[in-house]
């Protein structure tokens, strides 16, 4: 009778199993997502594989798939969705921020209340303040530099609205 040796078979069913597992961890790859103006990792971005959710990224920006995938799309509240297809993708995709910006915006008000004949109402919001001259000197209003400072500035102000 023959003797049978299963230590060869044992040996190559080994390694079979050996570059299998090897092939498998081959077709994973890790990338990273940063931000296309700051250059900065960007965290919490849905990685959806041919429609489907597949991964999310980590603190650092990096996330894992498998290359079984046609197309990758790239989800994130503040940054424009993309959509890649394989042949694209690089190991650093960047991200283009999203801003929400209004069409037009109208802004509606009141101009402020001017009496040439010595009265001039400053608005407020606790008021009205109102200061008395009297006639077309004052020596008091004349040397207090401070509201003299306010006075141009409030006239600068009147004169900007008026024409505006």
């Amino acid at each position: 009778m023959k003797k049978v040796c299963h230590i060869p078979f044992f040996r190559h069913a080994w390694m079979l199993m050996v570059l299998m597992a090897s092939n498998v961890h081959a077709q994973m790859r890790t990338r990273v997502l940063i931000d296309m103006e700051t250059r900065t990792p960007i965290r919490n971005v849905y990685v959806a594989a041919n429609g489907k959710q597949a991964a999310k990224t980590d603190m650092y920006g990096r996330y894992t798939l498998a290359e079984d995938f046609d197309s990758v799309t790239f989800h994130h509240a503040s940054y424009i969705p993309i959509t890649r297809t394989k042949e694209e993708l690089q190991d650093t995709i960047r991200l283009l921020r999203s801003y929400n910006m209004l069409a037009d915006v109208v802004i509606y008000g009141k101009a402020p209340k001017a009496d040439f004949g010595g009265t001039l109402v400053l608005p407020k919001a606790s008021g009205n303040r109102t200061r008395k001259t009297f006639g077309a000197f004052d020596l008091s209003r004349m040397l207090d530099f401070k509201g003299n400072k306010a006075r141009k500035r409030l006239e600068k102000f009147n004169k900007m609205m008026k024409n505006y």
